[in-house]
């Protein structure tokens, strides 16, 4: 995951993870003691006119004092990095990426803290964000490189997803957006490579392909989709994984799911 895309309107991300919450403090946070480790991040703009913006690298921070003050910056392999600076102190963070030019993005979340190797603190966690625009909504997710060992199975060579009540929904704003949101069963759904083609089975006419990229605070896919599905229509859905060339469909699907509903295709 140690890649950095930085394509923001204004050329700056800001990331500000927060919490209201400041219960116990764990570990070596509890008077800013300890250096911290390298940590792998990622943050992804779902909604608005930046969607699927991501910002992906490696961050190296120093803490300072007892209040949780944290600077440093986030970076690539390829040499590009960007300034980071804010608050890690217990379960609540708030952090700034600032890539310049005065735009910003604006977070909120939760971290928990680990022991990890020579003696440094780690943290696991994740939130929402708002930004570089004002309409923008996304979420970040920040893992430790060692000490956690994730098992992720192999993809099996076909696509498994499952698409439950309501399917779709509307995001708050305006204009407000219209999102497919489904479960992938499998790990054969890439993040950044993977799309929905949107047909209707009356027409010869398609929508999409439409990016399915993961939302971290719930584990779903989504994929905007705009006006291309609208209620109390049946449309026609084809998933594909692009690079391994995997397809899934075209299946059949009206609006509205029934609450309680779910279907499963794969």
């Amino acid at each position: 995951m140690r890649c950095l895309v930085a394509s923001f309107v204004g050329g700056v991300l800001l990331l500000a993870a927060s919490t209201g919450w400041t219960g116990q403090r764990d570990l070596d946070d509890q008077k800013g003691r300890g250096n911290l480790c390298p940590m792998d991040f990622e943050a992804t703009v779902h909604y608005g006119p930046d969607t699927n913006v991501s910002l992906k690298g490696t961050l190296y921070f120093t803490r300072h004092g007892d209040d949780g003050t944290v600077d440093g910056t986030l970076a690539d392999e390829g040499g590009f990095s960007v300034p980071v600076h804010g608050q890690i102190l217990g379960r609540a963070a708030n952090l700034l990426f600032d890539l310049g030019n005065d735009a910003f993005v604006y977070g909120t979340g939760t971290v928990l803290s680990s022991h990890g190797p020579n003696g440094c603190t780690t943290y696991k966690g994740g939130g929402t964000l708002t930004g570089p625009d004002p309409a923008d909504i996304g979420s970040w997710l920040i893992i430790p490189i060692k000490g956690i060992t994730v098992l992720v199975p192999a993809c099996p060579g076909h696509l498994d997803v499952t698409i439950s009540s309501p399917g779709v929904f509307d995001t708050a704003g305006d204009p407000s957006q219209r999102v497919l949101i489904l479960k992938s069963n499998n790990t054969c759904i890439s993040t950044t490579n993977s799309g929905v083609t949107i047909g209707n089975p009356n027409t010869t006419a398609t929508s999409g392909p439409f990016t399915l990229q993961l939302d971290m605070a719930t584990g779903r896919f989504i994929a905007v989709i705009g006006t291309s599905f609208p209620d109390n229509q049946c449309r026609t859905l084809t998933f594909n994984n692009f690079p391994l060339g995997l397809k899934l469909g075209p299946i059949t699907l009206c609006l509205p799911i029934p609450p309680g509903t779910s279907y499963r295709y794969g």
